[in-house]
């Protein structure tokens, strides 16, 4: 997701956070870290309504696939309730 998210190549398309995620790459700055058993990944942005959307991605996408599975991927992803399109 990286290199997409760096080159604004999108991905899940039909997913709403992602489409925004995606619309929005140029702002989103992304670091990983190799950690013992894994990687530790950072999202960062100085806009804080990209913010919003990266906490979302981490918490409604990420941990849930984690939680759940293959069959999270399945479901999209709603944008944070307190986000403002522009």
């Amino acid at each position: 997701m990286k290199d997409r998210l760096a080159s604004g190549q999108p991905m899940r398309r039909g997913d709403p956070l992602f489409r925004e995620l995606f619309e929005h790459h140029a702002r989103v700055n992304m670091q990983i870290e190799d950690v013992p058993g894994g990687v530790r990944v950072r999202q960062t942005s100085d806009a804080p309504q990209i913010v919003l959307l990266i906490r979302q991605h981490a918490h409604a996408a990420v941990s849930e696939f984690v939680e759940i599975g293959p069959d999270r991927e399945r479901r999209p992803t709603p944008l944070p309730e307190s986000y403002q399109r522009r």
